[in-house]
């Protein structure tokens, strides 16, 4: 029968709460301060309320709500069961001023509070009509704040303190964790011997110290599977100490041609380790030497063509210190051609394909000529014949030498076996041809004997002589007139 009762006064008290705002609603006096409560929520309206596109309103609290659900942009208002979207709804300040003369009642049916808006809320919260829940942890039930208190002080979920551990636990759960769990709580071993201890103890007293419980031989492990307690054990071991004692060379035994083994295979792992980290600490030091000596290599490459090209430098320099100091002023010069073997070669391989001769004068302040010889040959004694030519140079007397050049000229390779079998080629200059005017640049094209002589001549030891030439010219300087 309390049961009962008890069951509809809390039916009774969950149906005031769901209809909170209607009973507030219905308890007004005066009609129209229905306009003052939100359409949303019931209660009543506070700063910043907002009117809505069909003309109720709503509270701030709700309308924030509103905003902050992105579900949909239009809400469907529980007082006319209109839509209306949140961007028409716009702040509502006339209400502020009915606010200010409104007067509402406690929506609780049995209080008899009225106050403005402004206290509505604190009271609300306060009021001993009001339904609230439980304090405790998963209780959750609901009633009246004048009669929570009395729930509170019988409530099977109040926290209780154990007495052993002094761990938190809802009072019903108290005994089942003393008999379960607690291990701060006596009680008796598990397999009969009548020792009490503690349950946190219990495990190694069972596996330690009770005399009823069964564990195996402390020899297991070398083969030996007897079971027993802990006086038929005592006596195993006494009476099975030769068996124990077998048990303990075979297994050492075992393990000594294992421990061979596992040395054997640690040697062979090791080695190995050490040759892998050899080879890989060896190749990196061979990349890091490569890395290090390329801009080396590259360099001495480097430094080798540059000394190849200073020879070659060097040897020009020398033919022409040498040609230097042959100059004459008399209109004959002899010219020695040294290293002819590689500068043929570098004739036919277009390397250096003719040569000049240091300049000399037909008198000290007379014509200054040289001589440009093809060892391969040029134009139409290219790869035939030896070309040898003349050539005019720019000289500091030219304006009082008579133009166009006009001395006969004779070129000869000479004989250097003694015989005088000299070859001799001689030609007078064309007064028409540009290469004998006065030179406008440093010197003029040369002119001369494309076909001098065959290229047969390079292999006569009689024209060449410890890889050397010579050459010589001969101006006819007799009818000159010097300035």
């Amino acid at each position: 029968m309390a049961s009962s009762l008890q069951n509809s006064s809390l039916e009774l008290i969950y149906s005031q709460v769901a209809r909170a705002p209607d009973l507030l609603g219905e308890k007004l006096t005066q009609p129209h301060l229905l306009t003052l409560l939100c359409c949303e929520c019931g209660y009543p309206l506070t700063d910043g309320a907002r009117q809505t596109s069909c003309g109720c309103r709503i509270c701030s609290s709700c309308f924030s709500l509103f905003l902050e659900s992105k579900d949909t942009e239009a809400f469907l208002c529980k007082r006319c069961n209109f839509p209306f979207p949140l961007n028409e709804s716009f702040k509502d300040r006339a209400v502020q001023n009915e606010l200010k003369l409104a007067k509402f009642p406690c929506f609780n049916p049995s209080c008899s509070w009225i106050g403005t808006n402004i206290m509505y809320k604190s009271h609300v919260d306060s009021c001993k009509y009001s339904v609230i829940t439980c304090p405790h942890p998963h209780c959750g039930i609901k009633l009246l704040r004048n009669e929570m208190s009395t729930h509170v002080s019988s409530c099977i979920y109040t926290p209780s303190s154990c007495e052993y551990c002094l761990e938190t636990y809802p009072s019903f759960q108290i005994e089942n964790h003393h008999q379960t769990d607690c291990p701060e709580y006596s009680i008796l071993c598990s397999s009969g011997c009548g020792q009490k201890l503690l349950r946190k103890e219990l495990g190694d007293h069972l596996a330690n110290y009770c005399p009823l419980t069964v564990r195996p031989c402390r020899y297991t492990k070398y083969g030996c599977h007897k079971k027993d307690t802990l006086d038929g054990l005592l006596k195993h071991y006494k009476d099975d100490s030769g068996y124990h004692l077998g048990l303990l060379e075979k297994t050492l035994s075992a393990g000594g041609s294992q421990l061979e083994d596992s040395r054997k295979q640690l040697v062979e792992e090791t080695e190995k380790r050490v040759l892998e980290s050899t080879r890989a600490e060896l190749t990196e030091q061979k990349d890091e030497m490569e890395k290090r000596l390329a801009p080396i290599c590259d360099g001495l490459l480097k430094c080798e063509i540059k000394l190849s090209e200073l020879q070659d430098s060097f040897s020009e320099l020398s033919l022409l210190f040498q040609t230097l100091q042959a100059t004459s002023y008399n209109g004959q010069f002899v010219w020695k051609i040294p290293e002819v073997d590689r500068r043929r070669h570098d004739a036919k391989t277009g390397k250096t394909v003719s040569l000049y001769s240091a300049p000399f004068y037909t008198s000290r302040f007379g014509y200054k000529l040289c001589l440009r010889l093809y060892l391969n040959g040029d134009g139409s004694g290219k790869n035939s014949h030896i070309s040898y030519f003349l050539t005019i140079m720019r000289g500091e007397y030219d304006a009082l030498l008579p133009w166009p050049f006009s001395q006969m000229v004779t070129l000869m390779l000479l004989d250097q076996s003694g015989s005088g079998k000299h070859i001799v080629q001689c030609f007078k200059p064309e007064p028409s041809s540009s290469s004998f005017w006065q030179p406008k640049s440093e010197m003029n094209v040369a002119s001369g004997c494309p076909r001098f002589a065959p290229l047969s001549v390079l292999n006569d030891p009689a024209y060449v002589k410890d890889d050397a030439m010579f050459f010589k010219v001969m101006i006819d300087v007799g009818n000159l007139v010097q300035p």
